[in-house]
């Protein structure tokens, strides 16, 4: 167990996984997929382009979680996903209270009615994908380097 993860481990949010960098460059692979697509859909649908753009900040956040040998399990997974971020990355905790406030619009866009994103919600949200997920792809990065230089001491 690691120490930061503790509590997400024991309470059965999270479960160590093996993992490496071909996992995480997988799911980066999807990350830029649905970031392309949500630009795409700026214009033309603005309820789905808030949700695939939410959907690139998950799977960038599930990449860290890979990352680090981990991945989310049982009820409230995108909540799980966020707070091992959270944990991950104190210092960015206020990008990850706003990214929390995007998973809540992205259910309801997604379970609610439809056309209620604006303009503004998008860009809002992209932007938000545009500082997010660079710093965790980037942290992603550093934990791998650092696992791997650990197996080969």
């Amino acid at each position: 167990m690691s120490a930061p993860f503790n509590e997400l481990e024991q309470e059965g949010r999270i479960e160590a996984v093996p993992t490496g960098r071909a996992e995480v460059e997988r799911l980066h692979v999807v990350v830029d997929r649905d970031l392309a697509t949500a630009e795409d859909l700026r214009e033309r649908n603005r309820d789905w382009a808030l949700a695939i753009a939410y959907n690139a900040m998950l799977q960038a956040c599930i990449a860290l979680m890979a990352a680090h040998g981990y991945r989310p399990r049982g009820e409230g997974q995108h909540w799980t996903a966020i707070e091992f971020c959270r944990l991950a990355l104190p210092e960015q905790e206020r990008l990850f209270d706003r990214l929390d406030s995007l998973r809540q619009k992205r259910h309801r866009t997604v379970y609610g009615a439809a056309g209620q994103v604006s303009g503004v919600e998008v860009r809002d949200a992209l932007t938000l994908v545009g500082q997010v997920i660079p710093t965790l792809k980037e942290a992603a990065g550093r934990v791998l380097k650092d696992r791997e230089g650990k197996g080969k001491g």
